[in-house]
């Protein structure tokens, strides 16, 4: 008899099934009894290093979650509980069945094709990562994603379509044929299509943790794709594992640029990491876009013309992460290609680009180039610019001697330093120059910071130029050079000099010792400003002379 709502029962045998019924009795008169209902005095399992689910050295068991012992049977239905630890991966290779089975941040489970492990399965994420799960999965699956409140999210859905959901304020989906996001929605019937990215809402003293309730998904999974508007397609990953980018984006051939964008807060502001999988590079150079994360949203974008009506997600673009990600992807040779990484930083936030240099590159806008995704205020923005357009990696065939390649800028008021965080594989001697027009001013950035400030918004891609000067001119009397570089940009010649001195005259003369230009030195980077027609003309400054071509 139990004169309370609970009752321990001790003594019992483990891995034994136990039967009971219940009754109530009270002063009205006794009840029926209740059903039989069914104990198994399973113990928890835990994983002790990496494994195999059917071989019994992979795991360790308990009976309190306290003392632990090497387990003598494999775990099954009637375990309490079966927890895979951090930092393990462990393979099921024959059917498997279980009453609840839980991942924790960084664990891994791998299913093999052809098997099946029929359990509820939970996936813990917190800031070291998030659990994953590669294939054949059935039960009920919880799978949780550490946030920071109050914030949007880009991400995707990694299990089926509506599913109950926690954590979440407001959910939004963007239309790729109209480039516009519906209205912000709290139903879970707002997660409909598996594999597109959608706007996730923390609000304001929330919860930490976003938890999404139903199956798996796995196999493959069609998403919509377009080439209207602006040709953006928004897609997240549809699986509890990650993607290798480079897989992705070869499914989709030749309908799409090679590139891809992820969008999220850092600890200041939101900004795009940008991905190359020609280059291999990603921007900023810290982050690693060679694998895209469980739930990620993720942007790709259509080529004009493009035929596809869809993109398919497969299971052969899966992965648990890769420990460093080198034990996946091969970084290209460093003499591959010559690479510039050049940032711009207020001390707080920053952004990054890079000018590459490959021989298989091409000038116009090719598989070598990402266009540049522009960052939000207070968030800050560098790129180069060619034509029209504005990138955010720009590849080239080969250094381009003593010509411009202007250096956009897109940011609000403040003091900002210009920095090459990377000037890797050129030709010793080598080094490339920051000019800043509106000041006059030269700088080898390939050795030194530059540091201005502007008292409001800069949206510009004309202030700025990089140049890499070739060797010029020849010494008459000094055993200095003053002369840096000179060069023609639009009709007139530029000269760049070491050791500006105010007054100093540059001079310019024609093929027949006439001279036909003459203008102070104001500056370490001066613009002639007289338009000159083609021809050969000799630059001199004091006692130094060089040649220069006008085409």
């Amino acid at each position: 008899t139990v004169n309370a709502l609970t009752q321990a029962v001790t003594g019992l045998a483990n891995h034994t099934n136990y039967y009971y019924r219940v009754r109530a009795v009270g002063a009205n008169g006794t009840s029926a009894n209740s059903n039989v209902i069914t104990v198994y005095t399973g113990e928890n399992y835990r994983s002790k290093t990496n494994g195999n689910w059917n071989d019994v050295g992979t795991w360790e068991v308990s009976s309190d979650n306290n003392t632990w012992v090497d387990a003598s049977v494999v775990p099954a239905i009637g375990a309490a509980n079966i927890s895979i630890g951090n930092g393990h991966l462990i393979t099921v290779t024959e059917n498997a069945s279980a009453d609840l089975v839980t991942i924790q941040p960084t664990g891994k489970l791998t299913v093999n094709d052809g098997i099946t492990l029929t359990s509820p399965v939970t996936l813990q994420s917190d800031a070291t990562g998030t659990a994953t799960v590669m294939g054949a999965v059935t039960g009920t699956a919880t799978v949780n994603q550490a946030v920071t409140a109050p914030r949007t999210y880009y991400m995707g859905l990694p299990v089926s379509v509506s599913p109950e959901i926690s954590g979440i304020t407001g959910i939004s989906k963007f239309n790729i044929v109209t480039d516009t996001w519906s209205g912000i929605a709290t139903q879970n019937t707002t997660f409909d299509t598996k594999g597109i990215g959608y706007l996730v809402q923390v609000a304001v003293g929330s919860t930490t943790n976003i938890s999404f309730k139903g199956t798996l998904n796995s196999g493959s999974i069609e998403a919509p794709f377009s080439t209207a508007k602006r040709r953006f397609n928004y897609y997240g990953n549809p699986y509890p594992s990650f993607l290798e980018t480079n897989k992705v984006i070869t499914a989709a051939g030749s309908n799409i640029d090679p590139s891809i964008w992820f969008y999220s807060k850092g600890s200041v502001s939101y900004a795009f990491t940008t991905y190359n999988s020609t280059t291999k590079e990603t921007l900023p150079s810290t982050a690693d876009g060679r694998v895209i994360p469980p739930m990620q949203g993720f942007w790709l974008r259509a080529k004009t013309g493009a035929s596809a009506t869809s993109f398919t997600f497969t299971n052969a673009m899966r992965l648990h992460k890769p420990t460093g990600s080198n034990a996946i992807f091969k970084a290209p040779k460093a003499a591959a290609s010559s690479k510039l990484n050049l940032t711009i930083s207020n001390g707080t936030v920053a952004d990054e680009t890079l000018v590459l240099f490959n021989e298989a590159a091409q000038t116009g806008f090719d598989v070598y180039d990402s266009e540049k995704m522009m960052n939000s205020a207070p968030s800050l923005n560098i790129f180069t610019v060619v034509g029209d357009q504005k990138l955010a990696m720009n590849g080239m065939p080969a250094v381009m001697y003593d010509t411009e390649i202007p250096l956009g800028v897109n940011v609000p008021a403040g003091t900002y330093t210009i920095s090459a965080i990377r000037f890797a594989n050129f030709a010793e001697g080598e080094k490339v120059q920051l000019i800043d027009k509106a000041t006059n001013t030269l700088t080898d950035i390939s050795a030194t910071d530059y540091t201005f400030a502007v008292s409001e918004a800069l949206n510009n891609t004309t202030r700025f130029v990089l140049v890499f000067p070739s060797k010029v001119g020849t010494s008459v009397n000094s055993t200095e050079m003053n002369i840096s570089n000179v060069y023609v940009s639009d009709g007139r010649i530029v000269v760049n000099v070491t050791k500006p001195v105010q007054g100093n005259l540059i001079e310019v003369y024609n093929s027949v010792g006439q001279r036909i230009a003459s203008q102070a030195i104001t500056g370490s980077s001066n613009r002639i400003e007289k338009q000159l027609n083609s021809g050969v003309y000799i630059v001199k400054v004091n006692a130094e002379s060089t040649k220069v071509i006008i085409k």
